[in-house]
This record gives structure tokens, C-alpha cells and sequence, in this order.
């Protein structure tokens, strides 16, 4: 059993939250994720957060909502959200949509991400 959904590794003033579940298909762990993630930006507040989805490989419309979900209370507190480090299908499912560079903001790495963080400034 997965003890840990996702594990907090800040980078300078931005808080990175790296997803540890590779497949987020069961209904039951995508909600565990869902209430773990808004607890989080509702309880910390974080300014920036980035989302960094390296081990990622699937997940389900569900938690792409739940992403939303996140991206809305962070903006709505003043902060910023951003992704990275999306497998190939992924960057795929997000364009499809057309979340990418419209409502996301993705990156390919964590690197990347801080840099545009930080030339947000």
C-alpha cells in the first residue's frame, strides 16, 4: 500500500510537491489525492507551488480535475501554479484538451519551472 501520495521538496521560494503514484486510475486513490492536494493549498497557502509529475506515467480525467480544482484555490489565494515533468502521453492529454499554455502553465523540468517563477518577478 502507497503510504505517501505526493513528498514536499521546496526549491528557493517555491513549493514543489513531486506526485508518487504512477498510475492514478483507482477512484479511491485519486480522491485520497484530491483531498491530500486541496488540504495542502488550503492549509499552507503556498504563493507558488509547482506540481512536478515526473513519476507520473497515467492518470484519469479525475485527477486532471482535481489539478484544476488546486490551480483555482492557489489563484484564487493570490499564488501561482504551475507542472512539470509530464510524460509524453500526458503532455499529449493536456494539449488535447488544450490546458496546456491556456490554463496550465507546463514545464519540463522542476529547473525550468523556478526559472519562469522566478522571471515572473
Amino acid at each position: 500500500m502507497l503510504k505517501q501520495l505526493f513528498v514536499r521538496r521546496d526549491r528557493d521560494d517555491v513549493v514543489v510537491l513531486q506526485v508518487l503514484v504512477p498510475e492514478l486510475s483507482d477512484l479511491v486513490l485519486q480522491d485520497k489525492l484530491r483531498v491530500a492536494l486541496i488540504d495542502f493549498v488550503e492549509t499552507h497557502r503556498p504563493q507558488k507551488i509547482l506540481l512536478d509529475l515526473r513519476d507520473v506515467d497515467y492518470c484519469a480525467t479525475g485527477v486532471i480535475n482535481t489539478f484544476l480544482v488546486v490551480r483555482k484555490i492557489v489563484v484564487d489565494q493570490g499564488g501561482e501554479f504551475k507542472l512539470c515533468s509530464l510524460s509524453e502521453s500526458l503532455r499529449i492529454a493536456f494539449r488535447s484538451l488544450n490546458l496546456e499554455d491556456t490554463v496550465f502553465s507546463i514545464h519540463d523540468s522542476a529547473e525550468d519551472s523556478i526559472a519562469a517563477f522566478n522571471a515572473a518577478i
